[in-house]
């Protein structure tokens, strides 16, 4: 497993809930990211079997995507230190998790309308593996949400929850909270999502 851009450890209390970061990006920077995504061969993305973290499977009940993954080069190592900056602060001030780095690479969302595009109720930690597990999530809509409707980005914590549509905002929560990506029925939703792990919870 790869992380990139190890992040310092915090050993203070965790925090739950949903929290966000706003105008991190520029619209030129965010155009930038979604030409480099476009760039990329995208493939069906596939659903995570939670009684086996190593199966999944394609399944257009559960979910409808286009994906392609970003990894660390030289012409994107800005993106990447953009992003550790602002999942530092917002894991000091919000959840205190022990954090190690991204998992794998950043995943371009591709949601078009023809098929519905949308993602059902999930969760992206099936549990913890034998030394780490995905703690944090997050979402940054990339595209104007203008350009589509549907497509709204859901949380299910103690309480159902939608999270604000606006270009450029990530949206934060711990991976183990159920969420999902309404279908988009004009247009197409663009997004970049990732994960953060860490040390398993204690």
């Amino acid at each position: 497993m790869k992380q990139h851009y190890a992040f310092p450890l915090n050993t203070t209390t965790h925090g739950m809930g949903t929290s966000f970061w706003s105008n991190g990006f520029t619209k030129e920077e965010l155009k930038n990211i979604m030409e480099v995504g476009d760039t990329i061969e995208k493939e069906k993305a596939r659903v995570g079997d939670v009684n086996d973290m190593n199966q999944n499977s394609l399944d257009k009940d559960v979910r409808t995507t286009d994906i392609s993954w970003i990894h660390p080069t030289e012409s994107n190592e800005w993106l990447f230190e953009k992003l550790s900056f602002i999942i530092q602060k917002i894991n000091h001030d919000y959840y205190n998790y022990d954090l190690w780095g991204f998992q794998d690479g950043l995943q371009y969302s591709v949601y078009n309308h023809e098929d519905s595009g949308h993602y059902d109720w999930h969760v992206d930690s099936f549990g913890q593996s034998q030394h780490s597990c995905r703690k944090l999530s997050f979402s940054m809509l990339l595209n104007d949400p203008l350009e589509f409707e549907g497509g709204e980005l859901y949380v299910h914590g103690q309480e159902k929850c939608v999270l604000v549509k606006q270009q450029g905002r990530i949206n934060f929560f711990p991976s183990f909270m159920l969420h999902k990506v309404t279908p988009v029925t004009q247009g197409v939703r663009k997004s970049l999502v990732g994960w953060v792990v860490g040390p398993n919870f204690r």
